[in-house]
Formats: structure tokens, C-alpha cells, sequence
């Protein structure tokens, strides 16, 4: 699982659909899920998307546009990406690139945790 975890985040840009994961690792899509959870806690949708939200976070550093930011990571617009990190840390995504300039240990605790959580 571990080398589908790197696979995942090679290809975060890309459709990663249960089909195409299952045939990565060579195992059934059923089987795949209860390997996966096992080992993640997670399902592999879920999975993907924290980790396309903690890539985004990272860029979100850079003075890369949203947009592009988006797309790179594998989410569909700039607003289908506002609207997953409104929902996972319900602030903007100007608000998170601002919190994110500050240095402030506390306020990346929390925003890891509530991506977690």
C-alpha cells in the first residue's frame, strides 16, 4: 500500500478512479478497499482528495494562480477547489493563503487537524 500511496501522489493531476488504482496494485476494486482502509483508515477517494488539499495548501504558498493550482492537483476548477477547502477548513481560499504566510505553529496545527478530522 505503501507504493500506491507514492503512485497517488505522483499522479494527484490525474482521474484516480478505484479501477485505475485496483489495476495499479493488482487487486480487485473490493479488495483494494478493505487493504486500503486498513491501512489508511480511509477509503481511497477520501484519501486522495485530503492529499489533494494538503498539495494545494503547499502551492498555495507560491504566487502560483488558483486556478492553475487547481488543475495541477487535480481538482476540476478554481471553484471546485474554493468550495473543498471551504468545506474541510470553512475559510476561503484567500482567507488559507493568508493564514498560511503567517508562521504561527498553532494555526497549521489546526489546519492539519482539520483536514484529519
Amino acid at each position: 500500500m505503501s507504493a500506491l500511496a507514492d503512485y497517488i501522489a505522483q499522479h494527484l493531476g490525474e482521474a484516480l478512479t478505484l479501477q485505475r488504482l485496483s489495476s495499479e496494485v493488482g487487486l480487485s476494486e473490493h479488495e483494494l478497499l478493505i487493504a486500503f482502509r486498513a491501512r489508511f483508515g480511509t477509503t481511497p477517494a477520501q484519501y486522495i482528495i485530503n492529499e489533494r488539499i494538503r498539495e494545494a495548501r503547499r502551492r498555495m504558498h507560491s504566487r502560483a494562480s488558483l486556478t492553475a493550482i487547481a488543475y495541477e492537483v487535480g481538482f476540476s476548477s478554481s471553484s471546485h477547489l474554493s468550495a473543498v477547502i471551504k468545506k474541510y477548513f470553512g475559510i476561503s481560499t484567500r482567507e488559507l493563503r493568508s493564514w498560511q504566510s503567517m508562521e504561527n505553529e498553532k494555526i497549521q496545527s489546526l489546519l492539519d487537524w482539520r483536514l484529519i478530522g
